[in-house]
């Protein structure tokens, strides 16, 4: 059997998918930009099935494609919405932090070229645990955080793993990991602390982890997830709700020593609000009005 990475570039950064494949049967766990579906193809013509980690746009472009073609497609109950109606990752990504940092026009020509088209994948129940698809088994952990959706997918046969975003050690190309809900995304780094695997697989790092790389990594998320609670919970305490979330982003920037802010960073600045918000009396004047 082979497990194949396939890398898809764009804007100076990149996403993977993956590919399980012998001799009868092919499985694609996520598909990363809609660009990369001939480079799929090549792989295999007509997968048995494609799985997703999560339903964030650069993690799933080809799969309205597949789906079309009749191929079972599945995703976390959670992240359904994402894919039904792709424009609310528009919206929740971008639109919402419009006034916070300056977007620029060609991540809009990417997200509107490389997006699949809005469909409805087959849903993966909440309480699974476990899962076949393509002839193969699956181990399957809920791990919501990132997205309410999001899975640690383990091939049983291997012990190979794919983690998509949500591990990611201190952070996506040297920023902050990219985090909905707080608390939840924390309680699935310490989910995942008591799984072992054989090789694990990033969405955005290169090459496989061994298991004491995996909890390497692991640590380090934790790690900066405490870093982000600390410094999120003094900014709320000094500006006492007289903010917008740009300007707790550019805060964290120089706290952090990072480039500059983006729609991941505003994503976990409003995750760091809703849960840490009412705590210091900041929320509901924190977020933007839209």
């Amino acid at each position: 059997m082979e497990f194949i990475t396939v890398e898809h570039p764009y804007l100076g950064q990149f996403t993977n998918s993956f590919v399980i494949k012998n001799a009868e049967r092919c499985i694609f766990v996520d598909t990363g930009l809609k660009s990369g579906y001939e480079k799929l193809r090549a792989i295999c013509p007509r997968p048995d099935a494609v799985l997703s980690t999560h339903g964030h746009w650069d993690h799933t472009g080809c799969h309205s494609l597949f789906r079309k073609e009749g191929v079972r497609v599945l995703a976390g109950e959670g992240d359904i919405g994402l894919l039904t109606d792709m424009s609310v990752q528009w919206k929740t990504m971008y639109t919402d932090f419009q006034n916070d940092f300056s977007i620029p026009p060609e991540r809009k020509t990417v997200f509107d070229t490389e997006t699949c088209d809005s469909f409805e994948p087959e849903a993966i129940p909440r309480d699974a645990r476990s899962i076949e698809a393509g002839g193969e088994e699956f181990t399957l952990l809920p791990i919501p955080g990132h997205t309410e959706g999001s899975l640690f997918v383990q091939h049983k046969n291997s012990g190979i793993s794919y983690t998509g975003d949500t591990v990611c050690g201190r952070g996506f190309f040297g920023g902050v990991p990219q985090i909905e809900d707080f608390p939840r995304y924390m309680s699935s780094l310490e989910s995942l602390r008591r799984m072992d695997v054989d090789t694990a697989c990033a969405s955005h790092m290169t090459g496989g982890m061994s298991n004491a790389v995996f909890h390497r990594v692991l640590e380090e998320g934790l790690a900066r997830c405490g870093e982000l609670r600390d410094l999120s919970a003094a900014y709320l305490r000094e500006t006492a709700g007289s903010y917008r979330i740009g300007d707790m982003a550019d805060y964290l920037c120089g706290k952090l020593g990072l480039k500059a802010k983006n729609s991941g960073l505003c994503v976990t600045c409003a995750g760091l609000v809703k849960y840490y918000g009412e705590v210091y009396e900041a929320v509901g004047r924190c977020l933007n009005p839209i």
